[in-house]
């Protein structure tokens, strides 16, 4: 073969054989799936797009880097054109279909949150489920341990806001971002801040951004839906006007933001599973992502917290309520515990279903070591 390309019989580019003679044809390079154009359809984001393209959805902002015409993530509109980013490798098998232990713990690794917190876990996973006693009814909850939840991820999870700030509002902070609601900002730029609180920063103080997804009504309440999209740091202070350097968004900052003294998040290592000594049922009240279907590693609160006896790292089962005797939906563990309501990240999924309402039953506690 070698002889025939340099004898001419094949009529290669010289670079081509040579390549062809030293690599042969990679594997990599016959998997990539270079890029795409796409139509947006209805219900379509940026979220659902990168899980379905990407097979992440937390890499939508691949998708907002390639189409520059998107000047907000957020509004996206049928007939608009994108690019999608290309990729390497086949669309993995759908996480609803089971087919040995071994399989299962693979698959289950997805319901963490972000793959490089996870340094050496696919050989992990893999020792785990070699084990000659590994029970494939329990291999969803064992695909927990070894698991790590990092600081970031732990405090940019959304949850219920309950008291009034000082202007009698529901929201939290004690100042708020001076631009309209339309603008957005990018890393390193200056965000006007309005204090509304008798609350001082000075000049290098940390301040988390909050962004009020939408206003409820719980347990006859008005309640805030919130979430930390980014951090900034204080540059400087002229009486109640504040200027601050974003400096980390983890989602879109915008006008109107509300601004906070920096809650520290420590991140936690998973040491083992255990059985709950208790017992302890709840309710589905919403989903926080606004996705046609629920999906990996998004979010929803159920009506229980910490006076309930909810922990951190507990493991719901939820059911629909629609069915009787129904097998569980998802797995959902506890990232945000609230007095009286929990934030959970769906783990593992078992249906395309989860509605206001649905049941949820503690199944499992994740002891944490705290990092």
């Amino acid at each position: 073969m070698i002889s025939d390309l340099f004898a001419g019989r094949f009529r290669l580019p010289f670079a081509v054989a040579s390549l062809v003679i030293m690599c042969g044809t990679p594997a990599a390079l016959r998997g990539y799936q270079g890029e795409r154009p796409y139509i947006v359809k209805r219900y379509d984001t940026l979220w659902d797009l990168s899980r379905r393209f990407l097979d992440d959805p937390y890499n939508w902002k691949l998708i907002w880097r390639e189409n520059s015409h998107i000047g907000n993530p957020d509004l996206i509109y049928p007939g608009d054109p994108l690019t999608m980013p290309g990729r390497f490798g086949e669309k993995s098998a759908s996480v609803h279909t089971v087919k040995t232990a071994k399989a299962d713990f693979a698959e289950a690794v997805n319901g963490f949150p972000d793959a490089e917190e996870f340094a050496a876990t696919s050989s992990l996973f893999a020792t785990v489920a070699d084990k000659a006693d590994v029970n494939p009814a329990n291999a969803n909850y064992a695909s927990a341990e070894k698991g790590r939840y990092s600081a970031k991820h732990l405090a940019r999870v959304g949850f219920l806001w309950t008291k009034e700030d000082a202007k009698g509002l529901v929201a939290p902070g004690v100042a708020f971002i001076d631009e309209k609601k339309t603008k957005t900002f990018q890393l390193f730029e200056r965000l006007p801040i309005v204090m509304i609180d008798t609350h001082r920063f000075s000049v290098n103080d940390t301040v988390d951004i909050f962004e009020s997804l939408t206003y409820l009504r719980y347990r006859r309440e008005v309640v805030n839906l919130v979430k930390r999209v980014g951090r900034a740091r204080v540059e400087s202070v002229d009486g109640d006007r504040v200027l601050a350097t974003l400096f980390e968004a983890w989602d879109v900052v915008r006008g109107k933001c509300r601004i906070a003294p920096v809650e520290r998040f420590s991140s936690r290592t998973v040491e083992r599973i255990v059985q709950p000594r208790t017992s302890l049922s709840g309710t589905v009240f919403t989903r926080i992502e606004g996705s046609e279907i629920p999906q990996l590693h998004q979010t929803f609160i159920i009506d229980r917290g910490s006076r309930d006896g909810v922990r951190l790292g507990d493991i719901f089962e939820v059911r629909s309520a629609r069915v009787e005797r129904a097998d569980p939906s998802l797995l959902g563990c506890v990232l945000h515990v609230g007095r009286q309501s929990s934030t959970l990240s769906i783990m593992r999924l078992y249906a395309s279903r989860l509605e206001p309402g649905d049941t949820a039953t503690l199944a499992k506690r994740i002891v944490f070591r705290e990092d």
